[in-house]
């Protein structure tokens, strides 16, 4: 796979009008919610493509959207939460699980460069979101 022209600690968008209006839905959810957002999980396609019936039975009566966009890596959800993705929850939001990103940027990066783009998220998280915990995981399955 040819390296691409983004590196995973610099946030960066997709170019593909699927995958922003994806986010836009998101981004849409979070201005709904009105501050109920409670824990989001933040992915890829492991995370994107769980079942709804099962993510709602077992997560949303705790205020847990799923975020997942299929084919993210660290680098474009990094960009998603900063734009838009958490604005307002700062008082609300308690958890993100930040799971599976790294999957998709491994193709092209080493672990060095994955670990420094989940440094540099982590890192905005705690600026922006300082009473969020974050919980960073593989892929979920």
């Amino acid at each position: 796979m040819p390296k691409l022209t983004c590196v995973p600690w610099v946030p960066e968008p997709r170019n593909d009008p699927n995958w922003l209006a994806q986010h836009q839905s998101y981004v849409q959810t979070m201005i709904n919610s009105n501050g109920t957002i409670r824990a989001i999980f933040l992915g890829a396609s492991i995370t994107d493509w769980w079942p709804d019936d099962l993510f709602l039975r077992h997560f949303s009566t705790y205020g847990a959207v799923n975020y997942g966009i299929s084919g993210d890596g660290v680098e474009h959800a990094f960009w998603r939460i900063q734009n838009g993705e958490v604005d307002g929850l700062q008082d609300s939001l308690k958890l993100i699980v930040f799971a599976d990103c790294g999957s998709n940027s491994a193709g092209s990066y080493n672990a060095e460069e994955i670990s420094r783009g989940y440094t540099a998220t982590l890192n905005w998280i705690r600026q922006a979101l300082p009473n969020t915990r974050v919980l960073l995981m593989g892929p979920l399955q």
